[in-house]
């Protein structure tokens, strides 16, 4: 029977979806997605292998969960940014460098691990930036009522061209490229395509 940790079994489950999490980013970073199984993640987790299955059917799955705790941890950070400043201006720019920021840690092993899954596991993988496009899309519709942005393209479009023009620089950080430079390279763009002339710096 394996040892219990925690003073209860929800404590006890918490922890070891904690250290299965942290094995799989460790693994990751170290082998890359295709190169790793989920004996290596339960070795690396000191968890057993037939115990792992309570809390992942299988690699996709682990992937997907790693994926979700990752954006989660993202989110809370770039709320606690966002709560500085009202100034949608100010609130675009916080969103543009916490995701390269996010890119620039990121291990080049992890590059495109949408590619690694079947199609529902790979549109689920995607969903997870819906909240990122959520807050984003409202920095933008409070700037367009402002008058700050411009009212077209609609907040919608205007988002995921911003998330496009971000993804981009992906590649760039994670094989070491300078966090200041990339978002010397991505800033005037979008600035230039959103922001009205008379607000423009």
């Amino acid at each position: 029977m394996p040892k219990i940790t925690g003073s209860s079994m929800a404590e006890h489950r918490e922890d070891v979806s904690q250290r299965l999490l942290a094995a799989f980013d460790a693994l990751l970073a170290e082998r890359g997605y295709e190169q790793l199984t989920l004996r290596d993640v339960a070795e690396h987790a000191e968890v057993s292998r037939s115990s792992i299955y309570n809390y992942h059917r299988d690699k996709h799955a682990l992937l997907l969960a790693w994926s979700q705790h990752r954006v989660d941890q993202y989110l809370r950070l770039l709320d606690r940014e966002l709560a500085d400043s009202d100034d949608p201006s100010e609130n675009l720019r916080t969103v543009v460098v916490t995701v390269l920021s996010e890119f620039a840690v990121a291990s080049s092993n992890a590059r495109n691990l949408a590619a690694a899954l079947p199609p529902a596991q790979r549109a689920a993988l995607m969903d997870h930036i819906t909240p990122l496009r959520d807050r984003l899309r409202d920095i933008l519709r409070r700037g367009s009522a402002s008058g700050v942005f411009r009212d077209d393209p609609d907040p919608d479009t205007a988002a995921d061209m911003i998330l496009a023009c971000l993804d981009t620089q992906r590649l760039i950080l994670a094989d070491g490229g300078e966090l200041a430079a990339a978002v010397r390279r991505v800033w005037p763009f979008i600035t230039h395509g959103i922001t009205r002339p008379d607000h423009r710096e």
